[in-house]
């Protein structure tokens, strides 16, 4: 099966820094992929540029076979829905109004809604676990909530890939490892990139991890294989390791 998203060499400059350099990685459908990396390592900037939404000064992108710099919006829209870090609404539209936004990729921002859109609608609030809560303005709920509301709005985006710049940030651990499930049932048809700062959790929900460091990738593989002690001390500073047993991967940090 072809990959939902190719990176290939990807440069971003910034001024006199490269940001990304030279940066290759791939999604395939059926896996969540875990971006990790300390603050500033080019994490954000590389999932903007996976959507062409910064600017690379070389290198190859490929959604769904084609550069997402050339294609139609909307079109892109089909083939990748974007959460990101800083995302917010701004009116206070209902929960549902905001999830209903995603469904503007396939019907237009003007357009009514279909059987079919409907039940997108209603299966991704169901998935965020935001049934209860689809009557609410959105500006009256908590961030996490809020978080939840806009991982929804992807979800009734309906496309093949998810890209996700700390999905998990507002939330508590258990919030955390719920919305994490739902991303892996969603991407049983689809695939995902996740921006996460939680080692423990990427190591636990993710199927490759790739580790960034000052726009570089020093590592990548299957968690236990990508997050050695060598690279957890360089990269994040920590003392660890990464186990796989039979009650899956886990992840020991010492003082």
């Amino acid at each position: 099966m072809s990959a939902l998203l190719v990176l290939e060499d990807v440069v971003v400059v910034r001024g006199a820094n490269r940001v990304l350099d030279g940066v290759s990685l791939e999604v395939r459908a059926g896996e969540i992929v875990g971006l990790l990396g300390p603050n500033g390592a080019g994490k954000s900037t590389l999932l903007r540029a996976a959507l062409a939404i910064t600017p690379r000064v070389s290198g190859r992108v490929s959604i769904g076979q084609s550069d997402p710099s050339e294609l139609d919006r909307i079109v892109l829209a089909r083939r990748a829905a974007f959460l990101p870090q800083d995302a917010e609404v701004s009116l206070d539209f209902s929960v549902r109004e905001v999830v209903s936004m995603g469904r503007y990729a396939h019907v237009g921002r003007w357009s009514a809604l279909s059987r079919e859109d409907t039940a997108a609608i209603d299966a991704a609030l169901l998935a965020l676990d935001l049934v209860d809560l689809a009557s609410r303005p959105i500006r009256a709920l908590s961030a996490g909530e809020q978080k939840r509301a806009l991982l929804a709005r992807c979800f009734a985006q309906d496309a093949p890939l998810l890209v996700l710049d700390e999905p998990t940030s507002t939330l508590d651990a258990g919030r955390a490892r719920s919305l994490l499930r739902a991303v892996r049932a969603k991407c049983d048809t689809g695939g995902a990139l996740i921006a996460i700062h939680d080692l423990a959790l990427a190591a636990a929900s993710c199927d490759r991890i790739v580790a960034l460091a000052a726009g570089k990738i020093v590592a990548s593989g299957p968690p236990a294989m990508a997050l050695t002690p060598a690279v957890l001390q360089s990269v994040f500073g920590v003392r660890g390791s990464v186990d796989v047993d039979e009650e899956g991967v886990r992840v020991t940090l010492r003082g």
